[in-house]
């Protein structure tokens, strides 16, 4: 995609291996979640 404006606009977007670890990194995140708010 191409935008014409001041500062340039990117557009990211995650490859399919990208998007092929999202239910690890969602698990990974619950558990550190979890963790954390024990520790206190």
């Amino acid at each position: 995609m191409d935008y014409e404006t001041v500062p340039p606009t990117v557009v990211y977007k995650l490859t399919d291996s990208g998007t092929s670890l999202l239910p690890s990194l969602e698990t990974f995140f619950e558990w550190v979640l979890n963790d954390t708010n024990e520790s206190e």
